[in-house]
C-alpha cells in the first residue's frame, strides 16, 4: 500500500475495516459449510438423528 493511501482522511481505515468485516463473514460462511457438511455425513447412516440447530 502507498503512503499517500494512509494519508487519505480515514479512507484507508474504512477500507480495511470492510476487509476485515468481509474475512469475518467468509471465515463464518466456510465454517457452516463444514459444520453442515460433518452433519451430512454423519446422518448419512440408516439411524439418522435430527440434527438440532
Amino acid at each position: 500500500m502507498r503512503p499517500a493511501m494512509l494519508s487519505h482522511d480515514g479512507n484507508a481505515h474504512r477500507v480495511r475495516s470492510q476487509t476485515l468485516i468481509l474475512s469475518e463473514l467468509l471465515t463464518r460462511e466456510v465454517d457452516d459449510f463444514r459444520s453442515r457438511r460433518l452433519e451430512r455425513r454423519a446422518s448419512c447412516r440408516p439411524t439418522a438423528t435430527i440434527v438440532q440447530s
